[in-house]
């Protein structure tokens, strides 16, 4: 139990201290030095959590259908870490780092595609864990543009158009079976092992027992 606790009040929150990171800069020079603090924390918390979760994934049981929407998780903090490194040193280009995360984060967006046309996702009935798509998506969409502003070729304008065109649709596309599973009093369900509200599964799963 005190594992399920800290791992759900801590390790997920990496995404969000690297968005926090990402933004620093934008507010006052002086809020850079709390940037770094906050990238820090979350770039090692991803790693480990990355690690943990990636190995159960692949070697362990099947992983749980009401879970499969956080895998994308592992498409966010890559993107989000690359989009704060690129922020918080003011680059104006992509360096080797921020290309390293940007390339992974895309190369994990087409596994997790692939998985998705074999009906791996979405197995189970709606619930709010499924607007885990969108923000990974979104924040990728952002490095999408960022990298176009630096390449400008077809290629990367194609890749970037794209991924702003999901990134929209998709959030749309949840919202409305948000609404319908609401009208049909179908969410906020308890489940076996996870109650309604329970955002951060991908941690559960990697954590315990």
């Amino acid at each position: 139990m005190l594992r399920s606790l800290v791992g759900s009040e801590m390790c997920i929150r990496d995404s969000g201290c690297v968005v926090a990171a990402f933004t620093a800069p934008l507010y006052h020079s002086n809020t850079n030095e709390f940037g770094w603090l906050l990238f820090s924390f979350g770039f090692v918390m991803w790693m480990v959590l990355f690690t943990v979760t990636f190995r159960r994934a692949v070697v362990l049981e099947q992983m749980p259908d009401e879970m499969r929407p956080s895998l994308w998780f592992l498409v966010a903090a890559p993107a989000a870490v690359g989009a704060a490194w690129y922020s918080l040193n003011n680059l104006t280009s992509f360096d080797g780092f921020t290309k390293v995360m940007f390339y992974f984060a895309l190369c994990m967006c087409i596994v997790l595609v692939y998985l998705g046309a074999y009906n791996f996702f979405n197995k189970g009935p709606f619930d709010m864990g499924y607007w885990g798509y969108s923000f990974p998506l979104e924040v990728l969409a952002l490095m999408a543009l960022l990298w176009h502003k630096q390449q400008q070729t077809n290629w990367s304008n194609g890749i970037a158009v794209t991924m702003m065109v999901i990134s929209t649709a998709v959030p749309i596309m949840i919202w409305l079976r948000m609404v319908v599973a609401l009208v049909k009093r179908k969410l906020f369900v308890p489940g076996e092992k996870f109650g309604p509200l329970v955002f951060n599964k991908i941690v559960h799963y990697a954590i315990r027992q």
